[in-house]
């Protein structure tokens, strides 16, 4: 092949032969490892060989010389992040706190805060832990989206097909088929408030939110200055498209809650609720700007100050929880921390389904819009404590998802992408990673999260010549667009969120 002809993405390759030898050592199998390190240095033609492709890396080779100089680069920073790992390992970096049952610690690194690694090895699909959400709040645009059939605790959809078909508007909307959906109607447990809209899908559930956040902002319990605040906020919150602009809100409802019901010091209520995360340095506030997150402030603390002015703590919680200061770091930090999670309803499931299947009685209806409005997810910005300390990287090795387990509410579940080494910082993607450029991805962390990532991908394309970068990444945008028609929509990945 001579040199700028069309190849096969090296991006593509490097990735997924990084992700190999990763997996190889998480497992333990070294000289596995070895072999396959090997295998790509006398062989640099593999790079643009596709991965399922039968013929000859010589077939393939497209400049020796460039080939070599990338699967060192690729080599060299991969030797650079075992390094890491083995020095984790050892227990000389950081400060080290033993969390889910000692098979993850959280260490301190220089530059990266507070990370969490594995102390145990894991198994590529091994469960490395479940942890409730501190809280929930649907995405900008849902919030409203078939309000009275979503749990305003734990946001399980509920009702049947034929209710949500209802909310949908007349207007081009198609008939409701006669056959097909099985699920049975849920339960809908309705806020006591009399005033409030809230809807539960268990009683448990409803329990569990009147003793924390919705205790505070039931429009039920509120009298009409609180109303007003909330109102205000709300509006604040439209303004700023920014769902995080509620979650605050939330947030601060279940601070205050669990100071008026226990005993617990205002500082571990704190810490247990996200205190010591890490928040962006700048002041944008969640998008609200200076003026606006001072008028979040005065109208949280209209709303707040009823529950928690006899408290021996009312001062501190002023300063920690409704002061500009406290919402402004919440707000930022919220931004970088909070993971996307989308919730399929049982007439979603089974709508998807029919509209892969012609022989299904839904499948007609399924390939309609109105079928496919209601396949949609619902999706929720999350805040999750042990996630929250996981940083990103553009060859992870963990899955973040969400799902509903009876009346205990809805929970995260983390599982393993690939094996893992003890000692290996657990990380995920922010962004899709696979199939993205050096400059895309370095470009949308930046412009989002606010960093430059310097995962072993990002750190041997950041040592490449612009014209080995450019034939790295040669074919990415091509490889997305067939990845992203084979692939199932973005909001099947809870990871990525943008709210």
């Amino acid at each position: 092949m001579e040199s700028g002809e069309p190849h096969f993405p090296v991006q593509i390759n490097l990735y997924f032969w990084l992700n190999d030898i990763l997996d190889l050592v998480g497992q333990a199998k070294y000289a596995d490892a070895k072999e396959l390190l090997e295998l790509w240095w006398q062989n640099p033609g593999l790079l643009t060989v596709p991965r399922w492709s039968g013929g000859s890396a010589d077939e393939w080779l497209h400049d020796p010389i460039q080939n070599s100089r990338c699967v060192a680069a690729y080599a060299t920073a991969l030797r650079k992040y075992m390094s890491e790992v083995d020095r984790n390992e050892v227990g000389n970096v950081g400060r080290r706190k033993s969390v889910g049952s000692h098979r993850t610690d959280v260490i301190s690194l220089p530059c990266k805060g507070q990370v969490a690694i594995a102390s145990m090895r894991f198994a590529a699909g091994e469960v490395i832990l479940k942890e409730k959400p501190l809280a929930l709040q649907p995405l900008f645009g849902q919030a409203n989206l078939e309000a009275s059939l979503v749990c305003a605790g734990c946001s399980r959809m509920l009702g049947d097909a034929a209710a949500h078909w209802r909310q949908l508007p007349e207007e081009n909307r198609s008939p409701f088929p006669e056959s097909g959906f099985t699920e049975e109607p849920s339960e809908l447990c309705p806020c006591p408030g009399r005033s409030c809209q809230a809807v539960f899908c268990s009683n448990a559930c409803r329990d569990r939110a009147l003793s924390g956040h919705h205790g505070l902002l039931c429009n039920a319990l509120l009298n009409e200055e609180q109303r007003k605040a909330y109102g205000k906020i709300s509006e604040l919150y439209r303004k700023a498209q920014n769902c995080h602009v509620l979650l605050a809100i939330h947030l601060a409802a279940e601070v205050i809650a669990k100071a008026r019901s226990t005993d617990l010091p205002l500082e571990e209520i704190l810490e247990n609720h996200g205190a010591s995360f890490v928040s962006g340095s700048s002041l944008h506030g969640g998008g609200l700007g200076v003026k606006g997150v001072e008028d979040l402030a005065k109208n949280a603390e209209a709303l707040f100050r009823p529950f928690y002015k006899d408290l021996p703590v009312a001062e501190e919680i002023h300063r920690c929880v409704v002061s500009p200061e406290a919402l402004n770091h919440r707000l930022n930090m919220l931004d970088l921390v909070c993971v996307k999670a989308s919730f399929l309803s049982p007439h979603a499931l089974a709508l998807r389904q029919a509209e892969k299947d012609v022989d299904q009685p839904l499948a007609s209806f399924a390939n309609t819009s109105t079928g496919k409005q209601l396949a949609r997810a619902y999706t929720a910005s999350a805040v999750v404590p042990w996630v929250a300390r996981c940083n990103h990287s553009c060859i992870p090795n963990i899955l973040v998802d969400f799902e509903h387990e009876g009346s205990d509410g809805v929970f995260c579940t983390v599982t393993a992408s690939r094996a893992i080494a003890s000692g290996e910082e657990l990380t995920m993607e922010y962004l899709p990673v696979v199939g993205m450029s050096f400059k895309e991805r370095q470009e949308g962390l930046l412009r989002q999260w606010g960093f430059q990532c310097e995962c072993p991908r990002c750190n041997a394309d950041s040592s490449l010549s612009e014209e080995d970068v450019a034939f790295v990444c040669f074919g990415c945008e091509s490889f997305r667009e067939v990845e992203e028609d084979s692939c199932p929509s973005a909001d099947e990945h809870p990871e990525t969120l943008q709210c």
